[in-house]
């Protein structure tokens, strides 16, 4: 996280624009460690409920849906209320969510709790996105992918530790209402100084763009490779956290070292977006994510048969690590092929729609397969995809995974 992170504020403090870069990577910490808290919650409630896997699996695909329609006109709401904003009002939508779990009596009610944080996490990520792709010089592009997308694993890591600690002194609805009070407090202190307002020239040049323009990418022989090959990549990697605590408790872990051994998955999280998005400028993206795929097939299927404790986890952060460490490798190359200016925004909107169908299909279909043939099964099917994933990006033009040098020559 260092490298890529000093690189955007040594590009922050030369534009006059590094408290906006602070206060986006606080927004990030919110918005990815608080909806990471909302299915570690399911172990606790499940019972008292009544939720079998097939029922986790369509609450976790509803944090998906939201994605699918507010991805594109996310750019249009950045343009007019101001990208920070935006952001801001995301991380208030988890408040109500957290709010509603507190209160839940039913199965329906905890899907309207999903369905708030689902609003909140699909505007979060092709704004902020968009933001940091237009930070800095493309040679540095991987770096920075690489530093911002980490930073929201340090929400993932404290939030993976707190909900099982705080599960020792509280009922589940009392951490959900602790979980519902802090991002009203932190975002009355973030309005008492004073968000960011419409788009301007600090918040780069993506947002600079016509409010009538229509969306437009280039869906050409670059762009749908990469995409292809991102759809199956987050089918085999968006809901293995959620079924990582059960896999952990078949094989004997005890209520409180979950948070633990999910902060272990997070923590390679985090990792791994920070070494991949760091060698990606280097190697390519092609090279680095067919690498990152074969060794993610590896390591779930390792994961699904040991049955030592001590040994899941450093392969959780392993696993962690190849998991969502392709996230800053396929930006990269998104944002390589799309270009720069308004189609830049379009085309990470149009992969967070894409992201988004695979989010809700993806915990759909491993909570069916976890209910047939058990919870370690998922890990196979989930290796399969990512092996899977790699078919896209193999067969298109070299370019379509090149550098950012050999793109512009």
């Amino acid at each position: 996280m260092g490298r890529g992170m000093r690189s955007t504020r040594r590009e922050g403090r030369k534009d006059g624009s590094g408290g906006r870069y602070r206060l986006l990577g606080l927004l990030h910490v919110m918005n990815d460690g608080w909806l990471a808290s909302l299915p570690l919650l399911l172990p606790f409630l499940r019972g008292e409920l009544g939720l079998d896997f097939a029922r986790i699996g369509i609450l976790t695909s509803i944090l998906g849906v939201a994605g699918i329609f507010l991805a594109l006109p996310a750019a249009g709401l950045a343009r007019r209320f101001g990208g920070f904003r935006v952001l801001a009002a995301a991380a208030a939508l988890y408040a109500v969510s957290f709010l509603v779990v507190a209160s839940a009596r039913s199965y329906a009610a905890l899907a309207l709790a999903f369905g708030f944080a689902s609003l909140g996490f699909g505007a979060f990520h092709p704004i902020a996105f968009s933001l940091v792709a237009s930070a800095g010089p493309p040679s540095g592009l991987g770096r920075r992918m690489g530093g911002f997308t980490a930073v929201g694993d340090i929400g993932r890591i404290g939030v993976a530790a707190l909900v099982t600690a705080l599960m020792a002194w509280l009922p589940w609805r009392g951490v959900a209402s602790v979980y519902a009070a802090a991002p009203i407090l932190l975002l009355a202190v973030l309005a008492a100084g004073g968000l960011p307002g419409r788009a301007g020239p600090s918040e780069g040049e993506s947002l600079r763009v016509d409010r009538r323009r229509r969306f437009r990418v280039p869906l050409d022989r670059n762009l749908l490779p990469i995409l292809a090959s991102s759809f199956v990549d987050t089918l085999a990697s968006s809901s293995l956290f959620v079924f990582l605590p059960f896999l952990f408790t078949l094989r004997g872990a005890s209520p409180g070292l979950l948070g633990s051994l999910s902060g272990a998955f997070f923590l390679g999280n985090m990792l791994g977006k920070v070494a991949l998005g760091g060698v990606v400028d280097r190697f390519g993206g092609r090279r680095v994510f067919f690498a990152s795929e074969f060794v993610m097939a590896a390591l779930l299927v390792a994961l699904s048969r040991t049955g030592s404790l001590l040994l899941m986890v450093p392969l959780a952060i392993l696993l962690g690590g190849v998991t969502k460490g392709t996230v800053p490798v396929l930006n990269t190359l998104l944002a390589e092929a799309a270009g720069k200016g308004g189609a830049l925004e379009d085309a990470f909107a149009l992969g967070s729609t894409l992201g988004g169908v695979a989010g809700v299909l993806s915990p759909i279909l491993f909570g069916l397969v976890s209910q047939k043939y058990g919870v370690d099964k998922v890990f196979w099917a989930s290796a399969a995809f990512a092996l899977l994933a790699v078919l896209p990006l193999a067969a298109a033009p070299v370019r379509a995974g090149s550098s950012p040098g050999i793109q512009g020559e």
